[in-house]
């Protein structure tokens, strides 16, 4: 009986000896997560004690050990994967960030290295010659130039100054040059004061006359680049009908924005040159795209940082600037009569320093 009996016994504690490694190998998977740090975790976790307990029940062990090393492989090829992917990821960034910057710098930096800046016609060194162009635009009415006779102005005929000449002299014609800026109401002031006087100068052959555009007040347009775009279309004006350029010139000045403004902008430029009889179509299409801006900003540069062309060194200082052969006027910039002596001034003085003629024997 003792044995019958006991059997039962042995068999009964085996069985729960095996519902207990059982039970103990399923909370063992069952408390596996899938969260990369509980796995990390439990990896870490079989220290000397666990070697201990796994020779206690071999086969539980065993299976726990196989489920973790399973989950470890899965989050460790996890991390590589996530690894590969964000490394991935920052490298198509990169190239396209890479991409985008070469073709930006393509489109904008190299064009204007390697093409060679458009330059206007009839403008040499941002200088356009009134001489022997119409005036018409700069004179005043008949009514003004009678009411100025009468009243006996102070202008005077550089060709009347009193000089002595001999009668086969051909005197040297005063040279006078204007540089402005389209938006300066100073330029604006001067040209309104004096263009009748210039012109009638220059039709009498008294004077040569000179209008040098520049574009100081750029950054006063209130991002525009007024000053840049009204050079630039003039310059259009210049080479595309050169014949227009003297009353454009006249009504850039006269019809003129105030500072801090945008300014005209390019349409109403070309409302503009088509006022003064400008019919070129090319002309128009110059202004809208701004072809001369880069040329006009260079002009700029270069007249301001050096000394400027046939002037004996003299420096752009602002706008207007007047030249009297190559002598700056600083007089009023509303009186005629001002300019007039000073004009005659500097003829008198070019005369009485020329070589005096030997008399032929």
């Amino acid at each position: 009986m003792s044995s019958h009996n006991g059997e039962p016994r042995d068999e009964q504690s085996g069985a729960n000896e095996f519902e207990t490694a059982d039970e103990q190998a399923a909370a063992a998977g069952a408390s596996v997560e899938p969260a990369d740090e509980q796995i990390t975790d439990e990896v870490a976790e079989f220290d000397e004690g666990d070697a201990a307990g796994d020779l206690a029940e071999p086969g539980a062990a065993a299976g726990r050990r196989h489920l973790v090393r399973q989950k470890a492989k899965k989050v460790t090829t996890k991390q590589r994967m996530r690894r590969v992917l964000v490394r991935s990821g920052i490298a198509v960034v990169i190239i396209a960030a890479l991409v985008a910057a070469g073709f930006w710098i393509k489109q904008n930096v190299v064009p204007e290295v390697t093409e060679p800046v458009p330059e206007p016609g009839n403008i040499a060194d941002g200088a356009f010659l009134f001489d022997g162009q119409d005036l018409s635009s700069m004179l005043e009415d008949s009514s003004d130039e009678e009411d100025t006779e009468e009243e006996g102005s102070d202008t005077q005929d550089p060709d009347d100054g009193g000089s002595a000449e001999t009668e086969d002299e051909e005197p040297e014609r005063v040279t006078v040059d204007v540089y402005v800026d389209y938006l300066s109401p100073e330029s604006a002031l001067f040209h309104q004061a004096n263009a009748a006087q210039l012109a009638s100068w220059v039709s009498e052959d008294a004077i040569s006359l000179t209008y040098h555009p520049v574009a100081l007040l750029t950054a006063k347009s209130n991002g525009t680049r007024y000053s840049q775009r009204a050079m630039g279309a003039a310059a259009c004006v210049a080479s595309g009908d050169p014949e227009r350029f003297v009353p454009f010139n006249d009504a850039l000045l006269t019809d003129q924005p105030a500072v801090d403004t945008p300014g005209h902008t390019s349409e109403e430029l070309v409302d503009i040159a088509e006022s003064v009889g400008v019919e070129n179509s090319d002309v128009f299409s110059c202004i809208e795209s701004d072809k001369y801006a880069t040329w006009a900003r260079d002009m700029t540069t270069e007249l301001s940082d050096g000394g400027l062309p046939g002037q004996g060194g003299q420096q752009l200082t602002g706008a207007p600037m007047v030249l009297v052969s190559g002598m700056p006027y600083t007089g009023a910039l509303d009186d005629p009569g001002e300019l007039s002596q000073f004009v005659l001034t500097v003829e008198s003085d070019e005369y009485f320093q020329s070589p005096t003629p030997e008399p032929s024997e």
